[in-house]
């Protein structure tokens, strides 16, 4: 009923580092940790959560200046197909009986689509 539910996912690292990812980046957000992810539609791998604890606007390849917790959603599926890189470091994470082990990404086009407070010239 539910669909597809990994408990036990690795995915293989890639050659960049996060400063490399940041520096090749107009305009951006960096999000250093997701909370609160949940399935919103299984068949469609679209989930929802908010980021936490460290989300920074990136502006010409430089970080400058940190923003709130911004809601995301997204198709899992279609957010790996976009992206354009891969850190070199896996980050591992448990949660209940899944645990994942992934590297940092640079994705295209992520969708945020709310924020705790309203922010302008994005």
């Amino acid at each position: 009923r539910e669909g597809p539910d990994p408990h036990n996912l690795v995915m293989l690292p890639g050659t960049s580092s996060t400063d490399e990812m940041v520096s090749g980046t107009r305009k951006g957000i960096l999000v250093t940790r997701f909370w609160y992810d949940n399935v919103v539609d299984s068949k469609k791998t679209l989930m929802t959560g908010l980021s936490r604890d460290g989300t920074f606007l990136i502006e010409n390849g430089k970080i400058t200046r940190a923003v709130g917790s911004l809601r995301y959603n997204e198709s899992i599926l279609g957010g790996f197909s976009r992206a354009q890189a891969l850190g070199r470091n896996l980050k591992g994470f448990s949660f209940g009986t899944s645990h994942i082990a992934c590297p940092s990404m640079l994705i295209e086009e992520f969708c945020f689509t709310g924020s705790r407070e309203k922010y302008q010239d994005w």
